[in-house]
């Protein structure tokens, strides 16, 4: 008796397990059905709204940019979906966030992105590097932003450019020997630049 106490004790939690695994597959199936749906729904509006020939690529939203060669299978699957030819603009997927990417080959299209949709800056990236460097321009938001790149406005002028170019040809130069004196061995290019 005693044996088949311990017997129907084991077998239960096996059922259990095995009921709980099934439970836990549903609800990650369910998971992945309902995001698939938002980002469906969130790419009609968008081109609806904003853009009337916009391709989509037809894979796993953002998968793609994680198996091997990601990028360029996303750019051969838009040149053969569109006779060999790379559109203007295309949607890639969403990101971790939710938040459409879109690629653009255009400058009227980034003008028109930019001026049409609010674009926030992703916060799982840009938090974890404002906890490295700070809140500067990269990470900062808001007003704190405004004046960051207010201030930072005149070092990007013409004539500031002009002024900084015999000392960026100098250092260019010496990178060139530096290189050139490793006689075709590898180089790692953050040791060298860094030094």
């Amino acid at each position: 008796q005693v044996t088949m106490g311990v017997f129907n004790i084991i077998l239960s939690i096996i059922l259990n397990v095995i009921f709980y695994s099934f439970v836990l597959l549903f609800l990650l199936v369910l998971g992945y059905v309902v995001f698939y749906l938002y980002l469906y729904v969130n790419y009609r509006k968008i081109k609806k709204e904003h853009f009337e020939d916009i391709y989509c690529i037809k894979r796993l939203p953002m998968i793609q940019f994680f198996e091997k060669g990601g990028l360029e299978g996303v750019i051969e699957e838009v040149k053969h979906a569109n006779n060999g030819v790379i559109p203007d603009i295309f949607h890639v997927g969403m990101s971790v966030e939710g938040n459409n990417s879109i690629f653009t080959t255009n400058p009227d299209d980034i003008k028109k992105i930019s001026d049409d949709i609010k674009f926030p800056k992703q916060h799982v990236p840009y938090d974890g590097l404002s906890l490295i460097v700070g809140d500067g321009l990269v990470t900062s938001k808001g007003e704190k932003w405004k004046l960051q790149r207010k201030l930072i406005t005149p070092i990007f002028h013409f004539k500031s450019l002009q002024q900084m170019q015999p000392h960026i040809v100098k250092n260019a130069e010496l990178l060139v020997e530096e290189l050139k004196a490793k006689n075709g061995k590898e180089v790692v290019c953050f040791d060298v630049i860094s030094a």
